[in-house]
């Protein structure tokens, strides 16, 4: 591939993060990031939740989590990116 799966371009060295499926090093250019945005409560309580709530119209907080992954086949273990062509 044209950038060799990094996005490195003229740095010299970028620091290293750990993939949270197995642990293992990966330059932060290298790996696959995505963002998950998740509600702090369960789908299911949520009714719960907003009849006991004080406030009229409160919505509930989320969880902003920015998973790293740190090659193709972790992302893709996880089923968080689909199988990349051959081209």
């Amino acid at each position: 591939r044209r950038n060799g799966g990094r996005n490195k371009h003229g740095r010299g060295h970028v620091r290293f993060i750990r993939c949270d499926n197995c642990a293992k090093t990966v330059p932060k250019d290298k790996a696959i990031k995505r963002y998950k945005v998740q509600n702090i409560v369960a789908p299911e309580n949520i009714s719960y939740f907003t009849e006991a709530s004080v406030l009229d119209g409160y919505h509930l907080p989320k969880i902003y989590i920015k998973e790293r992954w740190c090659i193709i086949g972790c992302a893709i273990h996880k089923k968080k990116i689909g199988i990349r062509s051959r081209k």
